[in-house]
C-alpha cells in the first residue's frame, strides 16, 4: 500500500491509499472528555472523508491503540459521529487488539450499519476482507 496522510492530531491519524481506494483511519489513545471534544477531533477526519467518494473505497478502522470505553453517556455522544465516520463506504473493517474490543466493536458496528461492517482482531485479515479476498 501506498499511503499518503491526509490528517493527524492527537486523536486520530487518516491515511489515504489512491491505488487500492483504501482510507485507513487510525484511533489514537487519548480519550476524549467531552462532547465538544469528539466534535473536535472528528470534524477534520469528516472533512477528509467527505471530500472523496466513499462509496468506491474502503474504510480500515484501526483502533488497537484507543481506550475502551463502555460508559453510556460516552457511547451516547460519541455515536453519531462514529456512525458518520463509516457511513456509505464500500467495506468497513475494524482492527482491535482484545477479546473484549471485539465484542464492543461488534455491539456498536450492529447499531451503526446494516451490512458491509466486519470486526478482526488480525491486519492481515481484515484487509483481505477489504479486497474481497
Amino acid at each position: 500500500m501506498a499511503l499518503v496522510r491526509r490528517h493527524a492530531s492527537d486523536w486520530f491519524e487518516v491515511d489515504m491509499d489512491r491505488d487500492a481506494h483504501r482510507v485507513v483511519v487510525r484511533r489514537l489513545p487519548p480519550l476524549f472528555r467531552s462532547q465538544a471534544d469528539a466534535e473536535l477531533a472528528c470534524t477534520p477526519v469528516l472533512d477528509v472523508l467527505d471530500a472523496i467518494d466513499r462509496t468506491t473505497h474502503t474504510l480500515l478502522m484501526d483502533v488497537r491503540l484507543a481506550r475502551g470505553v463502555n460508559d453510556p453517556e460516552y457511547e451516547a455522544w460519541y455515536a453519531p459521529l462514529r456512525r458518520e465516520i463509516v457511513r456509505d463506504f464500500r467495506r468497513v473493517a475494524i482492527v482491535v487488539r482484545s477479546a473484549s474490543g471485539r465484542l464492543q466493536a461488534q455491539r456498536l458496528a450492529s447499531a451503526d450499519r446494516d451490512d458491509g461492517f466486519r470486526v478482526f482482531d488480525d491486519l492481515a485479515r481484515a484487509e483481505r476482507y477489504l479486497d474481497g479476498t
